[in-house]
């Protein structure tokens, strides 16, 4: 079995769980459905420091004053991650894929803690949050407070009928991605033969364009299926979802197409870096956004093209911005005053394709 197929049949297993969750109306049950199968999943997949580092994490935040928790576990969170990187074997796979969404929950416990919000009141509380297996092998990132909300009263807000819109469209994006998979494989990208395969220009970008669409139709599958678990376990649809499959296809520019993108990380970031980096210039703080991304991306051994790319989509979206004022939008007003409505849309069909394929061209490397 392939290692897709793997993901999605684990994805699968995680949604018929959910909709087990679903049928649980006591809290304390549907906290206990939450953790068992994560607490497995991070056995599974070799995370057995995890509980550990929960419930050292709840020990620090308790014992340090409330004006120092965000550093502290924003410091535990992420030295905890340098130590598995440099450990011998380190994390690599579907077990870093978990651990980077721990690291997330347990990096935002500290800030949540300083503002007031609601908090774990035990460590029982603390580590089952930690080891929730919703959002756990996927997104969407929960806070503690969303997470409790759904324990205590997604019973009465479940959506079946938003579930299984999620997973038509899961089926679909599943689809998609098997034709591409064997129709247009990534690996011959870049090769010579591949060169000499396609020797015109266009050819070789068209099969570029429909190979990298692989890379996101099987995200789109997965967070679908996270989304359908989502509207099982009570989130609202805004929580639920991981993407905005719309604006990343066919969005004006590549700043919405970069915010559409995994929207619950983008809220962390928002929230945990952009709004609070001691910085006053924007630039700067989106740079600290971006630096911040790239080290909670990289995997063991340290994937330098992680930081390569991330520190430079700063760059690139002004570029696009540029771009488009001085030349997509000029372009299309004339085009739109004197050329037949047929020509224009072709034009912004091209500049969409255009945008499209600058924003993924970087996921053979992902």
């Amino acid at each position: 079995m392939r290692s897709e197929d793997a993901y999605l049949l684990v994805l699968a297993l995680a949604l018929l769980w959910g909709g087990l969750i679903a049928q649980l109306a006591h809290p304390t049950h549907r906290r206990l459905a939450c953790v068992l199968p994560g607490a497995f999943l991070c056995g599974l997949f070799r995370l057995w420091h995890a509980p550990a580092c929960s419930a050292a994490l709840y020990v620090l935040l308790r014992a340090v004053p409330r004006a120092s928790a965000p550093i502290a576990s924003l410091a535990f969170a992420f030295g905890v991650q340098l130590a598995l990187r440099l450990a011998p074997g380190g994390l690599s796979g579907i077990g870093n894929g978990l651990h980077l969404v721990l690291t997330l929950r347990h990096a935002a416990l500290g800030f949540h803690l300083a503002d007031g919000a609601p908090c774990a009141q035990s460590m029982y509380e603390h580590v089952a949050y930690s080891l929730s297996f919703y959002g756990l092998f996927t997104m969407p990132y929960l806070t503690f407070a969303q997470h409790e909300a759904a324990i205590h009263h997604g019973h009465a807000h479940r959506d079946w009928l938003g579930a299984l819109a999620a997973l038509c469209r899961a089926a679909c994006y599943a689809c998609g991605f098997i034709v591409l998979r064997e129709r247009f494989p990534i690996a011959p990208i870049g090769t010579a033969d591949f060169a000499a395969r396609l020797p015109w220009l266009g050819a070789r970008l068209l099969y570029a364009q429909l190979s990298l669409a692989q890379v996101r139709l099987r995200l789109y599958c997965a967070w679908s299926v996270a989304e359908a678990a989502g509207r099982l376990f009570g989130l609202p649809a805004e929580l639920a979802a991981s993407t905005d499959v719309q604006t990343i296809e066919f969005g004006s520019c590549a700043r919405q197409r970069v915010r559409a993108w995994n929207t619950s990380v983008s809220r962390w970031l928002a929230d945990i870096v952009y709004r609070r980096a001691p910085l006053r210039a924007a630039w700067a703080r989106q740079l600290c956004v971006f630096a911040v991304s790239a080290w909670w991306h990289d995997a063991a051994p340290v994937q330098l093209r992680y930081y390569a790319f991330f520190l430079h989509v700063p760059f690139l979206l002004l570029a696009s911005a540029a771009m488009r004022t001085a030349v997509y939008e000029p372009t299309l007003a004339l085009l739109r005053a004197r050329a037949p409505r047929g020509v224009a849309l072709v034009a912004r069909a091209l500049i969409c394709v255009h945008e499209i394929f600058v924003f993924i061209y970087r996921a053979p490397t992902m």
